[in-house]
């Protein structure tokens, strides 16, 4: 356990750090950690509950730092939730790019999603539509590093079939995956902590206040 407590580390919600970044490619940095966080409580049990702006967190300024906050842990997750899950993050996503953005209506939203394509970065592109249109539950950190490693490839056969003396082999096995573990396992250690604590400190209050107005009601 970090010695660190939660609720004294320095935190954003999503709700905040929106408006004051307005930059694709650092939406695109939060949403691919906002899923390496999302398939980190999924793979523990948990789902997400909430993609509410305001129950998003960066921690301590580290986009590689996201907190769920209304999250509930069920054991087991299923591919049901799974797949609600990942929908509800791409909803999260068009939002973000289109921030401000209102809630959009999900039959509408499948039935016209090309209207609202020109959101995403253009290579993203295909991820979403088949989220929206296909029901797809693949997690968007994994079509990034596939999309990655294909474009590592192709670049290699490139390479290859100029013949070019420029840059030697490309190695697709070192194409690095991010891994936010550590991260993960500290925020939602520490949240989970913070919580256990609160509540039988909570219940201790309330006791001791029964106790003392017992006592005033006796002597008085």
């Amino acid at each position: 356990m970090n010695n660190d407590n939660f609720d004294q580390r320095t935190i954003i919600s999503l709700a905040d750090w929106a408006p004051m970044h307005d930059s694709m490619d650092e939406r695109r940095e939060f949403l691919i950690n906002a899923d390496i966080a999302l398939k980190y409580l999924n793979s523990n049990g948990m789902k997400v509950d909430s993609f509410d702006f305001n129950d998003i967190f960066i921690v301590d300024n580290n986009l590689r730092e996201i907190k769920y906050n209304v999250i509930s842990n069920v054991g087991s997750v299923t591919e049901a939730d799974i797949k609600s899950n990942i929908y509800n993050e791409a909803k999260m996503a068009l939002r973000l790019y289109l921030y401000p953005c209102d809630e959009i209506d999900d039959a509408f939203l499948k039935s016209h999603f090309t209207d609202f394509s020109f959101a995403f970065p253009t290579d993203d592109v295909p991820y979403y539509k088949g989220v929206f249109e296909r029901g797809a539950s693949v997690y968007f950190n994994e079509f990034d590093f596939q999309k990655r490693k294909m474009d590592l490839e192709k670049l290699g056969a490139s390479v290859k079939s100029e013949d070019s003396d420029l840059m030697g082999d490309v190695d697709v096995s070192m194409l690095s995956k991010p891994n936010n573990d550590e991260y993960n396992k500290r925020i939602y250690r520490e949240g989970a902590f913070a919580r256990a604590i609160a509540l039988p400190t909570l219940i201790s209050i309330i006791g001791f206040l029964i106790c003392l107005i017992a006592l005033y009601m006796h002597f008085n």
